[in-house]
């Protein structure tokens, strides 16, 4: 049965989608980029190297929802007490990526925040 051209989908075009962020070059991704670098290299204090290592290894690649959560996973684990500025900053970049992971549960004595 032949698709009416309305009913039909437009090929995807390799690159154009990552993770809400329609181009890797465009400064959205270069913000979020900068962004979780910097938050990795300020709250890296209390995370174990290979971890870390880990996580800018995400951020090169345009994973940063996977790196935000694991970020947050990793302070929780290793029971990191996050200033209540870099908690907020967590926290909205959470949402803009809509991103799961312990965000509620870190705070700044390590606590339920």
């Amino acid at each position: 049965m032949l698709l009416q051209a309305s009913m039909r989908k437009a090929p995807l075009r390799r690159g154009s989608y990552d993770r809400g962020v329609r181009r890797p070059d465009s400064p959205t991704t270069a913000n979020l980029r900068s962004r979780l670098t910097s938050l990795i290299i300020e709250l890296a204090g209390g995370v174990p190297q290979e971890r870390i290592a880990g996580l800018h290894s995400l951020v090169d690649a345009g994973e940063f929802t996977v790196e935000l959560e694991n970020l947050a996973a990793n302070l929780y684990d290793v029971d990191v007490a996050v200033p209540e500025p870099l908690l907020a900053e967590l926290r909205e970049l959470a949402g803009t990526l809509r991103a799961h992971g312990p965000f509620h549960l870190l705070g700044p004595s390590g606590d339920a925040g």
